[in-house]
């Protein structure tokens, strides 16, 4: 199982304790992720879609960053919008920062989907995960991948500390290809 984006790994480490070899990659390193891959590089890219390849990984995930898609950015003197239900790719006339912000999320979304369809054409599963209402759900190469027969979506909570409190839930949706996950 290969986790990307992999953040705390805590989805690799549920499997691992089911018995799975993992692979949780990610930019910053922690107990889990123990060598920083830094995605935005084109060879790391390419050799991480190679390993994707290897037999013995049956499963891919991605926890595709939700910065830019987040619909939490409101013109309200936080962070501002950087996307709109218009302007999926990114909104016009943003400052440098932002945009490159968008563009590094475009970046991740359709590399997310590239290692989705990787993973069916080769007989494996993958699944997708963001927040209920992150623009990465209307985003071209996402909802393209979300219109086949195939790929399903699931809802389910994630949770933020939940053994401190009940009430740090966040909804998220899974577009996967194991229908098991149903």
């Amino acid at each position: 199982m290969v986790e990307v984006f992999a953040g705390s790994a805590r989805l690799s480490q549920a499997f691992a304790q089911k018995g799975w070899d993992t692979l949780p990659v990610d930019l910053v390193t922690n107990t889990a992720v123990t060598e920083a891959t830094d995605i935005t590089d084109a060879n790391n890219r390419l050799q991480l879609s190679a390993t994707l390849r290897s037999a013995d990984v049956k499963f891919v995930h991605m926890g595709t960053p939700c910065a830019s898609f987040s619909r939490a950015r409101q013109d309200d003197g936080g962070p501002p919008p950087v996307r709109t239900s218009t302007h999926i790719k990114g909104r016009p006339h943003i400052n440098a920062a932002e945009a490159a912000k968008v563009r590094k999320g475009n970046l991740f979304a359709d590399f997310s989907v590239k290692l989705a369809l990787q993973a069916m054409e080769d007989d494996k599963y993958f699944s997708i995960e963001n927040p209920v209402t992150s623009f990465l759900w209307k985003y071209p190469s996402v909802r393209q991948l979300r219109s086949l027969p195939t790929v399903h979506m699931v809802r389910l909570d994630m949770c933020l500390r939940c053994e401190v409190a009940d009430t740090h839930r966040l909804p998220h949706k899974l577009s996967t290809s194991a229908r098991t996950a149903l």
